[in-house]
């Protein structure tokens, strides 16, 4: 789920992109591991509890409201 109009990033500026996951309780607080088309490998630490600064964004979304 993101909220941005898709686009380009200009340099030396940012956009905030959220990514939503349904965890079971065994899940939470693990890592997100992607590995990349190189097999470069990444690893994101995955919150215990519902986080991040667009949360209630999020939650907004998930409720239908967009605006």
């Amino acid at each position: 789920m993101g909220f941005n109009g898709g686009g380009m990033v200009e340099a030396g500026t940012y956009q905030w992109d959220s990514f939503v996951f349904d965890l079971t309780d065994a899940q939470r607080g693990g890592t997100l591991s992607y590995t990349d088309g190189s097999g470069a490998v990444f690893h994101w630490p995955v919150p215990a509890v519902n986080s991040g600064p667009e949360l209630s964004k999020v939650k907004k979304g998930i409720a239908g409201d967009y605006s």
